[in-house]
């Protein structure tokens, strides 16, 4: 069996098991139709398929506190010695299976086995949100390794011999940003900006003309205010920040602010990837302005990464106080390069819009 295991930043968990199944059935009634396997108890909105297409799958009931059966009627009759494959798809319930442990680590926990299948191999695959990193594994002995998937980190463990009646717990940390949730519409705005910039370098070398038509006041207006309030939302989280390390306020303040902070960032990221989006510019000045604002973000995306990795590093003891004080000086001179850049080339926008 494989399992697949997706997490995004709002805590959604989606799961794809792929199965092989194998009938090595003795006796009389050796022939099948119906195939038992054992899904996670909090298991909702599960469907299974086959290459032809859906097939029907129904709940049979919880068996332990670890798992829930389920049973899948296969498409044909699955006779001794055949061996036939499926997939079945589902959601997990994450306050069963996500603990928040610290400012930006967390928890996930799993059980893996059950019900009267017998797993000669599992392939369990995480992958993490993007951005998010893994920082420990907490499943004792069993053998993993990290794989890397564009933007996201793809833990993968590999289960030998896996008895029905000995379900094995998986737990891992990882460590998920409040930025990263930006990765994605900043790098693939980026990527669009640069194709665009190479398209229209070669319609200039065939001699074709290229319109120089302006953005939409209202689109470009809206995109200049949805960069701005991003911008003072990262400043309300770096002011918070700085006033916790000094013991301005307490913990639990602290705790409580980052959440609001959080959910005004996520809502910032959204409504800037959407003005992004509708702000259709062919203009060639207009558009390298924002190739170099998505270039001065993207630096401020690396810069957090680096520091959040250095504080990381300086906990454990990983790097003297001497270098971890040189590396923070060096990542806020970048820090500060980049936001000032972003400053000067929203207020040129701004000026196009007179």
């Amino acid at each position: 069996m494989i399992r697949e295991i997706t997490i995004n930043h709002f805590w959604q968990i989606s799961v794809q098991d792929s199965y092989r199944i194998s009938n090595f059935k003795t006796g009389n009634q050796t022939a099948t139709l119906q195939v038992d396997i054992a899904l996670p108890p909090d298991a909702k909105n599960v469907k299974a398929y086959d290459d032809v297409g859906q097939l029907k799958i129904e709940e049979r009931g919880v068996t332990d506190s670890s798992w829930k059966t389920w049973r899948v009627t296969l498409r044909q009759i699955l006779r001794k010695n055949q061996t036939t494959s499926f997939m079945v798809n589902y959601e997990l319930d994450s306050s069963k299976h996500l603990t928040q442990v610290g400012l930006e680590d967390y928890l996930f926990t799993l059980s893996i086995g059950g019900g009267n299948l017998t797993y000669e191999t599992v392939y369990l695959k995480i992958k993490l949100p993007e951005g998010a990193y893994l920082t420990e594994s907490l499943s004792g002995d069993t053998y993993y390794n990290v794989e890397r998937e564009f933007f996201s980190q793809v833990v993968c463990y590999t289960i030998n011999d896996l008895a029905s009646d000995k379900p094995l717990e998986v737990t891992l940390k990882y460590h998920d940003s409040i930025f990263n949730s930006s990765i994605r519409p900043v790098t693939l705005s980026l990527v669009l900006v640069f194709l665009g910039a190479i398209l229209v370098s070669r319609l200039k070398t065939k001699g074709k003309a290229v319109p120089e038509v302006k953005a939409p006041p209202s689109e470009l207006i809206r995109f200049i205010d949805a960069y701005r309030e991003r911008l003072n939302i990262l400043e309300e989280l770096r002011s918070l920040e700085d006033r916790f390390k000094r013991g301005v306020v307490s913990r639990k303040s602290y705790r409580k602010e980052r959440r609001r902070i959080t959910k005004l960032m996520l809502n910032a990221t959204r409504e800037l990837a959407e003005a992004r989006k509708r702000l259709k510019v062919t203009d060639p000045k207009l558009r390298e302005m924002l190739r170099r604002i998505e270039i001065a973000e993207t630096e401020l995306e690396i810069v957090t990464k680096d520091m959040e990795r250095t504080e990381h590093r300086y906990r454990r003891g990983e790097i003297s106080k001497r270098s971890y004080e040189g590396l923070i000086a060096s990542y806020l001179k970048r820090e500060e390069k980049a936001r000032r850049t972003i400053e000067e080339i929203l207020a040129d926008l701004r000026e196009l819009t007179a």
